[in-house]
């Protein structure tokens, strides 16, 4: 996982407050579970209105109240039938706002990577060129760290390293811009945490599963929280699991699954436009 994103989970406010507020405060609640699914607007309008609506006289407040409610509830139940009915893309492509250069989608290895993790990364990489549009994984030795403008070729785009990562298996950051457009990627630092790997149940589906993981982010892909309270969708509703799923891997689901080392039809979706 790349930076680790958290959910907040909604507050709650004295029982003491209007009916309107406490409306609200339920209303809010249950949008934290839909915001993150694009709901529209309109609902944030909802409620002001009911906020406004409260500081009116006790008697008037109380019916427009009861409509505000009645209104603010079959918008929340209509959002909520049409995000489930209709699939989305609700996740970020690329997910850091930097896609990577449509050339290749090379690697190496720094010299932090022991012999342990070089066992995982050649699979992870074979099936990415299998899978998607990408048009080859070729390995470089050593590391190529600089782009064209400096020696007349591109940097190597994976560059796998071994070490420390606070709080997580594993993270991925662009490193090295392409000289032609800074905005776009030559090299990301893909950094594998084995210290913390090594203490999980099933260290070996572990390191299968970070390593298509932080691979994945590599090609922009996002990750998603299925052990958030509640889970995120695998990029979009109706998708299976697949190894962009954050967490521990055997709390997800079966860790022989293949889901562990491949990416659903959705992910592969974003990838393979951008190397079509």
């Amino acid at each position: 996982m790349a930076t680790v994103h958290r959910l907040n989970a909604p507050g709650k406010t004295s029982s003491s407050m209007s009916d309107c507020s406490h409306q609200i405060t339920e209303l809010d609640i249950a949008v934290s579970f839909v915001s993150q699914y694009l709901i529209h607007e309109s609902l944030i309008g909802k409620i002001k209105s009911c906020s406004r609506a409260s500081t009116t006289t006790h008697r008037k407040g109380s019916w427009m109240r009861h409509g505000i409610k009645v209104a603010s509830a079959a918008v929340l139940a209509g959002l909520i039938v049409a995000t489930t009915a209709t699939p989305a893309a609700a996740d970020l492509w690329p997910f850091d706002g930097i896609p990577p250069d449509k050339s290749t989608h090379s690697y190496c290895y720094t010299s932090s990577v022991t012999t342990g993790l070089k066992s995982y990364i050649p699979g992870a990489m074979n099936y990415l060129d299998s899978a998607t549009n990408i048009p080859g994984v070729p390995f470089h030795s050593p590391c190529e760290t600089t782009n064209s403008e400096t020696d007349g070729t591109p940097a190597t785009d994976v560059a796998w390293f071994e070490v420390w990562v606070t709080d997580a298996y594993g993270e991925v950051e662009c490193k090295v811009r392409t000289a032609s457009n800074p905005n776009v990627c030559d090299q990301n630092h893909t950094r594998i945490n084995s210290s913390m790997i090594k203490t999980s149940s099933n260290a070996h589906q572990q390191y299968i599963k970070t390593v298509c993981h932080e691979l994945g982010h590599t090609t922009g892909l996002n990750h998603y929280g299925p052990l958030l309270s509640p889970p995120e969708p695998p990029g979009a509703f109706g998708q299976p699991q697949d190894c962009m799923a954050s967490g521990d891997v055997t709390r997800i689901g079966d860790v022989t699954g293949t889901w562990t080392h491949t990416y659903n039809p959705h992910h592969i979706g974003h990838i393979n436009p951008h190397w079509a």
